[in-house]
């Protein structure tokens, strides 16, 4: 065997390790429950994100310290009912995961809910879902979609533009 037939290997097997790899749900789920891929204590948070679709939006207000954050959620759907409410959650990683405390046609609610960190703001996860001693929380972390729902891209908080 010469010794170029023996070098393609090699060659091929470290083109494959410099590929870029993108994320993964298990990787978000992974960086969800990684204590140590936290904000610095010091960090302040105040941000805003919004997404428009027609005439329906959805807005996302988030204050805190260090990686734990608290904020509004406001899905401002045309011709349905609106849901708005307070997050009370935490950011790992490039992913926040929160209780969202909602009023839906006068009853409050509690459900579980994940972003994932993007570089114009965040994309909400969906999956299936179950009730766990009154609150709706994810079956399986792992399963939940990113790719289905609208990017909610970062606003100044003071005047809602973008």
């Amino acid at each position: 065997m010469s010794t170029t037939t023996r070098c393609i290997p090699l060659v091929l097997c470290v083109l494959m390790a410099c590929q870029e790899s993108k994320p993964t749900n298990e990787d978000v789920v992974r960086s969800s429950q990684d204590s140590t891929a936290m904000l610095p204590p010091d960090d302040k948070i105040k941000e805003c994100y919004e997404s428009k679709i027609g005439n329906s939006s959805v807005n996302l207000s988030l204050t805190g310290s260090g990686n734990l954050v608290e904020g509004t959620l406001d899905y401002l759907h045309d011709e349905k009912d609106n849901n708005k409410g307070r997050l009370k959650g935490r950011i790992m990683g490039d992913t926040l995961l929160a209780d969202y405390t909602f009023m839906s046609e006068g009853v409050e609610s509690v459900r579980e809910v994940i972003f994932l960190k993007t570089t114009a703001g965040y994309r909400e996860g969906y999956g299936a879902v179950k009730d766990e001693a009154g609150k709706m929380i994810f079956e399986d972390r792992k399963q939940v979609d990113f790719s289905k729902s609208a990017e909610l891209v970062k606003v100044d908080c003071n005047s809602g533009k973008l």
